[in-house]
């Protein structure tokens, strides 16, 4: 696993394969990426438990192979449908969030599993818009069983660390800065005096090194469902 991912979607990860790790997968399985893109992490630990016969990408982005605006309805009827649905960080950059669980209903039977991830809490950023700061878990869970999902699974991640890294710092931290508490751009001492001239950098810094780093549901960043539909 990377290690220069952020500590959110590591964690994810994480839950990501132990669900997989559960499953009795086709010996060949098709998976369709979302609003991503073929360099999904969650492909490699599928390859750990299947061999995957194809992946198809819809999205907007130059690397999808159809396009599907997930703002909109897509009215195209041929779209197969796939063992595994991946659509990870892609929701808090849709507008339309009605159209987005009808568009990935779309390409479902049901034998599918559909994997949704998302921020619960996060700053803004772009790829290429955002609407929102982030969804509970029971946002996805109701709006999937709307439309005829079973829950197989859902859940929360993060640690204290993380959340205020995000909300004090606007960073994302690897695992070893949420570990170390505070990331410093350079380790020299010059550097970090220079840092430290600025106040609130202070406090900044003494709000990661003096916690707990608690786990409780205030300070989770990231959310998951695993779904399928109901005959």
């Amino acid at each position: 696993m990377d290690n220069n991912l952020n500590f959110g979607r590591k964690l994810l990860l994480q839950k990501f394969d132990n669900f997989c790790s559960k499953q009795n997968f086709p010996k060949n399985l098709t998976i369709a990426i979302v609003g991503g893109s073929r360099d999904e992490p969650e492909l490699e630990i599928i390859k750990k438990y299947t061999n995957i016969e194809k992946i198809s990408v819809f999205g907007i982005g130059t690397q999808s192979d159809e396009y599907f605006d997930l703002n909109t309805e897509n009215k195209n009827n041929e779209y197969m449908s796939f063992d595994l649905i991946i659509c990870a960080q892609v929701i808090e950059h849709i507008w339309n969030v009605n159209e987005f669980f009808l568009n990935l209903k779309s390409l479902c039977n049901n034998n599918t599993i559909l994997y949704i991830n998302s921020p619960k809490s996060n700053m803004e950023h772009g790829s290429p818009e955002y609407f929102s700061s982030g969804y509970s878990v029971k946002f996805l869970e109701k709006n999937l069983e709307k439309i005829n999902f079973k829950i197989l699974e859902s859940g929360e991640v993060g640690s204290e660390v993380y959340y205020k890294s995000i909300h004090l710092l606007q960073d994302w931290f690897t695992e070893e800065e949420v570990l170390n508490r505070y990331k410093f751009k350079s380790k020299s001492l010059r550097f970090k005096l220079k840092h430290f001239s600025k106040l609130f950098n202070i406090g900044n810094y003494l709000v990661l090194k003096r916690n707990n780093d608690r786990k409780t549901s205030n300070f989770m960043t990231d959310v998951f469902v695993f779904g399928t539909l109901i005959n």
